[in-house]
């Protein structure tokens, strides 16, 4: 929640009957509930968390915050990179770890993005902002990750 501004300010739960607050974790009435944008977000985080923290920097334009966390284990360790595109412009970073000798193949990439920055999910329509995740190819130890705007990524990969 650090590193994305403002997904914690606000009553967590709103009552959709009867809101007082625009921004909230979780929409409820009588008959369903939602998660919001902000919801998804602390899901993604809370589910791709290292260990320790590993320095790191992009070498890209401005708009973007990162954060890399990783767990080391007997099969290697798994690094989780989590970006942040505050621009409305689709951006590419490179992602290279240092004192990294091998990468996995392959990995995830779980994006969520909007169609717009006042899109949200509603009771009507709960699933219009969710996480999207896919497997992507590693180009060795140093690849290029395309964010769209405002978007949060994680990269989670495999190294030794």
């Amino acid at each position: 929640s650090d590193i994305v501004v403002g997904t914690m300010y606000a009553p967590i739960i709103v009552n959709e009957n009867a809101p007082n607050w625009g921004t909230n974790m979780l929409g409820i009435n009588a008959s369903g509930s939602y998660g919001s944008p902000s919801y998804w977000v602390q899901q993604m985080f809370s589910t791709n968390r290292g260990a320790n923290v590993v320095g790191s920097q992009l070498s890209t334009a401005s708009g973007l915050k990162q954060v890399v966390t990783a767990t080391t284990t007997k099969r290697g360790t798994t690094f989780y990179i989590k970006i942040v595109n505050f621009s409305s412009q689709r951006q590419s970073a490179r992602i290279t770890l240092d004192g990294v000798t091998s990468l996995a193949p392959k990995g995830t990439l779980t994006t969520l993005t909007g169609p717009d920055a006042g899109a949200s999910n509603t009771l009507a329509a709960p699933e219009a902002i969710v996480p999207a995740t896919s497997t992507i190819t590693l180009a060795g130890l140093s690849n290029r990750v395309a964010v769209p705007g405002k978007s949060v990524v994680v990269m989670k990969v495999v190294g030794h």
